[in-house]
């Protein structure tokens, strides 16, 4: 039987261009999807070790997403 729960992922983004109506673009992984963080403290430290400042860290949207993940029960 399989069973499907729900799993949280942090992504960031920020409006193109600094205008919200034209969409979001995300920090991405090396495969070109969006990179996804088990916490938003965990974006956090990823950014700052990127030398983003408080400042720029202000500007990003931290998005919580679910993903399926799909576990086997006996």
């Amino acid at each position: 039987m399989e069973e499907i729960n729900a799993a949280m992922r942090i992504t960031v983004s920020r409006p193109v261009n600094g205008i919200s109506v034209t969409g979001d673009e995300y920090i991405l992984g090396e495969d070109g999807k969006p990179l996804g963080f088990d916490s938003a403290r965990e974006a956090v430290i990823y950014l700052s070790d990127r030398n983003l400042t408080i400042g720029d860290l202000r500007e990003l949207d931290f998005n919580v997403e679910e993903t399926d993940e799909r576990t086997r029960t006996a």
